[in-house]
């Protein structure tokens, strides 16, 4: 703390304006994070971050204590890191007040609790479903337990349990031992007790994550002691059962990677979740171009990376002005080393085709940043949904429960979905539908005190991440010549708002007299 003290009366002004801003969003995170906690504790649910693997000698109900004592301990910990945190606000309160008006300080601090209410809008929203998943899946398992004790032995029968898939489907002709399956079968972020530790390059791992913070130099002091601590107190795996198991999982490791590389085989994921898939590389580069030759995606000689991303970092500078009302900077908003979007193929195992769904990564592209930003406009700030979209199945349930239907009459239902959705969005008339929604907003209810520029930087940002429509696949590059990017933040936004768009043409139409429900989760619709 002192420390801290000293570096704010050393510096200027300025600088004690970014660490009340950095402070006050460090106090949102940390009350949202002991109101999670409290929940938790509550409602006698654990968080997945407690959920760690504990010695299978301990029953379940030892093992949910000792989670929920860690439970405690950490909330006692926030809370700690809570005095910390309003000790600092406290000091910056009163070296903000001798160099500013009262008032003046009051509108600075209420600003900037909007902006850190806004900034973390999304995270809260995302820390409130996680509660609820805990709270729902905690229920269902209360249920499914009450449901097993409580129903006679003679009602159940072997084939009415559920069969789960495995986790591991081998469409290859190369043979895999049982115990090589068994691996496979732990899912692709199973990984063995590595050999050796380094812990300089963990340090330098962890700097490089925390160099961006104010209070870098505090940080650095503390993880250095704990690293040497660590280092003085480590203790070396003895036990012998457990080496020979690392040693057999490591020996089943190397053959499956002998065998992927020698029968030229690609592993890959399956999709909906459905585990791991093994096949001819040949055939999976075959199914992946079949798509590519039925969406129009064309093989290109050179790679527009660079050009591209000079002309992000142009519109961006543009741009400034107006992300600085949503609280974003040329640091937040700007790739620093943009990377070609890369794709990859998942397996639909559920289809007898076994066709693929092709996804891109497009994590440190350039425009990523420039279109989870979008993202948290449209859908945070502006909340363009449309009003036929549903979030869940159980919001389809609540609207199906609340639908009253004349006994007298007959009724059709029907379910449909769209076929590769991105690829279909036409770019140029869902911008032209944006534009028109920004302008109403900009004229109705204009709290943010946007303006025309702001419209059109937002609208040039908008393109941008349209654009990006280009990814690397078995090394070479494709372009996109229709539809939406794939796997870029953006994409599902600029979709919901052209289909709302359509959706509202159908509901003009005569027929929709008849229409008794219309829901649409993503592509999926359900019509009554």
């Amino acid at each position: 703390m002192e420390d801290f003290i000293n570096r704010i009366e050393c510096s200027e002004i300025s600088f004690a304006f970014k660490q009340l801003k950095y402070t006050l969003n460090k106090r949102h995170r940390n009350r949202q994070h002991i109101e999670f906690l409290h929940e938790c504790k509550q409602h006698d649910v654990i968080p997945r971050f407690l959920n760690i693997r504990l010695p299978a000698v301990h029953n379940e109900a030892k093992k949910h204590r000792i989670r929920m004592s860690l439970l405690k301990k950490e909330l006692r910990r926030q809370y700690q890191l809570s005095n910390n945190i309003d000790l600092r606000l406290k000091f910056l309160h009163h070296f903000l007040l001798r160099h500013l008006h009262t008032i003046e300080y009051s509108i600075l601090v209420d600003s900037l609790v909007e902006d850190t209410f806004y900034i973390n809008w999304n995270a809260d929203r995302k820390r409130n479903q996680k509660l609820k998943f805990l709270i729902n899946q905690k229920e269902r398992t209360r249920q499914q337990t009450n449901r097993v004790h409580t129903a006679p032995p003679d009602i159940i029968q072997p084939n009415e349990v559920h069969q789960f898939h495995d986790r591991f489907t081998n469409l290859s002709d190369v043979y895999f031992s049982e115990e090589e399956e068994t691996i496979l079968n732990l899912g692709h972020k199973f990984a063995p007790i590595p050999k050796s530790f380094d812990i300089h390059e963990m340090a330098i791992d962890i700097e490089l994550q925390i160099r961006r913070d104010p209070s870098f130099d505090t940080l650095a002091d503390r993880v250095l002691h704990t690293l040497k601590c660590f280092r003085e107190k480590r203790v070396k795996v003895s036990d012998r059962e457990q080496i020979d198991i690392n040693k057999k999982l490591r020996g089943s490791i190397k053959n499956i990677r002998e065998k992927v590389s020698i029968n030229d085989l690609i592993i890959t994921k399956a999709d909906k979740n459905a585990g791991l898939v093994i096949l001819k590389k040949h055939l999976y580069i075959e199914k992946t171009l079949t798509f590519f030759n039925d969406n129009n995606i064309l093989e290109i000689k050179n790679n527009p990376l660079i050009k591209f991303s000079n002309k992000v970092n142009n519109i961006i500078k543009t741009s400034l002005p107006t992300l600085h009302k949503f609280g974003e900077t040329i640091f937040s908003i700007k790739e620093r080393n943009p990377q070609t979007p890369k794709l990859y193929s998942l397996i639909k195992l559920h289809k007898p085709d076994r066709s693929i769904r092709p996804i891109t990564s497009a994590i440190g592209s350039p425009t990523h940043k420039v279109s989870k930003f979008l993202n948290k406009l449209i859908n945070g700030i502006f909340k363009m949904r449309s009003q036929y979209s549903i979030k869940n199945s159980q919001e389809l349930i609540k609207n199906l429960n609340s639908l009253k239907l004349d006994p007298h009459k007959r009724y059709l239902l029907i379910s449909f979905d769209i076929v590769n959705l991105y690829n279909n969005i036409p770019v140029e008339d869902t911008l032209a539908i944006l534009y028109k929604q920004l302008k109403d907003y900009l004229e109705a209810n204009n709290d943010l005190n946007l303006d025309a520029i702001d419209i059109e930087n937002i609208m040039a940002l908008a393109r941008l991440a349209s654009e990006q429509n280009f990814f690397i696949f078995n090394d070479k590059v494709y372009v996109m010549k229709d539809g939406l990017p794939m796997g870029s933040p953006f994409s599902g936004p600029m979709s919901e708002i052209y289909l709302n768009f359509v959706e509202k043409l159908i509901m003009l139409l005569p027929l929709a007299q008849y229409i008794i429900l219309w829901r649409r989760y993503v592509d999926d619709v359900f019509c009554v």
